[in-house]
């Protein structure tokens, strides 16, 4: 059209550093916000007390430690600084434009050549990552027993690396990586094998991520959704419990022997809040205690966010709850000598007397442990570790037309 092209101001280093900043700096509010980070605080206190280092070294440190090998922050990049061509360089001569021409379907090896030349000078190697794409007429293998194969629109021509796949669909699909299986790249697309049975509206939303400047445009690979009836590995029971804290754990013993029951936990049985809660819990077990004083004491501890009907029901149940886990063997520390209560109690925040019932200062452990022992004994109970619940099964009710919940995809 014989118009000029604009020259295109690529960003400066200074701006795409403050960029990186604000997310790094922004990362950590969301975390801070959303997370569950009992754990992470005990571990860091411990680790404060014995080494005597300030909470802001600790957090450089472990910022490092995330951060790996590569930098956070871009240095003064020389070749976006790099002088202008003059004008002859930029107006070759028609028999060098047709020379271009010609060079513009090289084999794969030569466009890598080109690109290396293009971006780096000839005293640095190039490196970034110039696999070539794979070959359509030699396919991978089929997808194992229980795994799905997708199908992405995006390839190698948009610059897509397997990271980046794997990080934009964990993220939106609250999937761990260890669950994201073959990835394959090619041209203008690319394949992922996933669990089996990803449900649909899961898929919805995957469809819209962005990736390298596309849309995933996820579809399997056979172009069909699942059918329930259809998906193989099926397990049918009376109630299916997610997670395996002292909260599933209770539940799955206290429901009658009759009810089939599965229990899924993301790791191990053991692993989670409940085994590394050091303190204990607060119980009306004292003769010189009430339920009302307990409540009392709690409504003004809350500052006026606890509900009242729902703390009086706890306290009033705290007593049973005890005797519970004593009858499922948990240990708590005794002290026979106390003429008020024979287990030991504690006194903590706001509490007029001592009502904390405790094992040594590893109650979540004791509780847990023993939890998973009784738990393991059922034979109506079955374990399911390292599982991961995707996504919920609905059903529409006829006579409410409201959605109800049915299973889960795991």
């Amino acid at each position: 059209t014989k118009q000029k092209i604009p020259l295109l101001e690529l960003p400066s280093t200074e701006t795409i550093n403050d960029q990186r900043i604000a997310r790094f700096k922004q990362s950590i509010t969301d975390v801070l916000a959303t997370e569950d980070l009992g754990q992470f605080r005990m571990i860091i206190e411990r680790y404060q007390q014995e080494h005597n280092v300030t909470a802001l070294d600790m957090a450089s440190g472990l910022a490092k430690m995330v951060q790996g090998d590569e930098p956070l922050l871009l240095t003064a990049d020389a070749h976006r600084d790099r002088p202008k061509p003059d004008r002859q360089d930029r107006n070759p001569s028609r028999q060098s434009r047709n020379e271009i021409q010609q060079d513009r379907n090289p084999s794969r090896q030569s466009r890598n050549e080109i690109r290396q030349d293009r971006s780096l000078p000839p005293t640095e190697p190039d490196k970034r990552d110039t696999r070539p794409a794979r070959d359509k007429t030699n396919p991978p293998p089929p997808p194992e027993a229980g795994i799905e194969r997708f199908r992405l629109e995006v390839g190698y021509e948009h610059g897509v690396k397997p990271g980046n796949i794997v990080g934009a669909i964990a993220n939106e699909a609250d999937l761990d990586s260890a669950h994201i299986g073959r990835i394959e790249i090619y041209d203008d697309y690319s394949t992922i094998d996933l669990p089996e049975g990803m449900p649909n509206d899961l898929l919805k939303v995957l469809k819209k991520v962005w990736v390298c400047g596309q849309k995933l445009q996820i579809t399997r690979e056979d172009g069909k959704m699942p059918n329930l009836k259809q998906v193989e590995n099926k397990n049918i029971f009376d109630v299916l419990i997610i997670g395996s804290g002292a909260a599933g754990n209770s539940l799955a013993l206290q429901l009658p022997k009759t009810m089939s029951v599965g229990l899924i936990s993301k790791t191990e049985l053991h692993e989670g809040s409940t085994y590394y809660a050091q303190g204990g819990i607060s119980a009306v077990l004292s003769k010189i205690d009430s339920i009302d004083q307990h409540v009392e004491d709690t409504m003004e501890a809350g500052a006026g966010l606890c509900k009242e009907d729902i703390v009086k029901s706890v306290a009033k149940e705290s007593k049973d709850i005890i005797s519970w886990l004593l009858k499922q063997g948990v240990e708590f520390t005794k002290n026979e000598s106390n003429k008020h209560s024979k287990l030991h109690l504690t006194k903590e925040g706001g509490h007029t007397y001592p009502r904390i019932v405790h094992a040594a200062d590893k109650t979540g452990e004791a509780i847990q442990d023993s939890l998973i022992k009784k738990v393991k004994e059922q034979s109506n109970i079955k374990l399911f570790t390292h599982h991961v619940a995707i996504d919920l099964i609905t059903s529409n009710e006829k006579e409410t037309n409201k959605k109800k919940c049915i299973g889960s995809y795991v």
